[in-house]
């Protein structure tokens, strides 16, 4: 059996939690409001500041409600000139089956002032691990409210998230985000490779910020190829 089989950020009600084998400790993990201590904050693109979960809680959360019954697993991964990514897939075991999560997870080559690449691969591919594995446990319910999702629906389905903009403005976003990975396709060997990557992205863009990282992140690789 596979549950919760998604990659939707959507509010996860307690009901269906439990019909997943979750108990009712793990359940309540999964919905808690996330710990202001724990949260820090970064400067994003555009001079944004965003709050996150660092990935060393996000793995002690699962530890405390799964123990060893909890795995993730690197499906795909990719090494570009200022870049690398993975696929990572989050699996859970309850006594009901497995509840498993997949989502991209990206890093940047650190540089110097010099623009000299003073990053390993290895760390890099590290560093798109963790990004991966918090967005993962976010789609169960760790960290969920960062993303203005409480997550705590009142057990038939209906939420407290408070998304951003409108559903009209979310569309001109797609639509424009769409015509910048369409222009990826003429970026040489590697444009297949990161059409797909993107377009991937795009299925999985829920919010106004989902959507403005993946336009920045795109703006960044067609003007380093002009």
């Amino acid at each position: 059996m596979e549950a919760l089989a998604t990659t939707d950020r959507q509010p996860l009600d307690r009901k269906t939690l439990k019909t997943s084998g979750l108990n009712d400790a793990q359940i309540a993990i999964l919905t808690q409001e996330t710990p202001g201590t724990l949260v820090k904050q970064r400067q994003g693109k555009g001079g944004k500041t965003f709050s996150f979960l660092p990935h060393e809680e996000v793995t002690r959360i699962l530890n405390a409600g799964f123990g060893h019954n909890w795995t993730d697993e690197v499906k795909q991964f990719g090494i570009l000139d200022a870049e690398c990514w993975v696929l990572l897939r989050l699996t859970i075991r309850t006594e009901k089956g497995e509840i498993w999560k997949e989502q991209f997870g990206q890093q940047d080559f650190l540089t110097n002032n010099q623009g000299e690449i003073v990053m390993s691969t290895g760390d890099c591919l590290k560093g798109a691990t963790s990004d991966a594995l918090t967005k993962c446990a976010s789609l169960l319910g760790v960290g969920l409210d960062l993303y203005g999702i409480t997550g705590r629906g009142n057990g038939n389905g209906n939420g407290n998230g408070n998304g951003n903009g409108n559903g009209n403005s979310l569309n001109a976003m797609k639509k424009e985000n769409r015509q910048l990975i369409e222009r990826t396709k003429a970026l040489g060997s590697n444009g297949q490779e990161i059409f797909g990557r993107y377009m991937k992205r795009l299925s999985q863009a829920r919010t106004a910020d989902d959507l403005q990282n993946l336009k920045d992140d795109l703006q960044t690789i067609l003007q380093k190829a002009a």
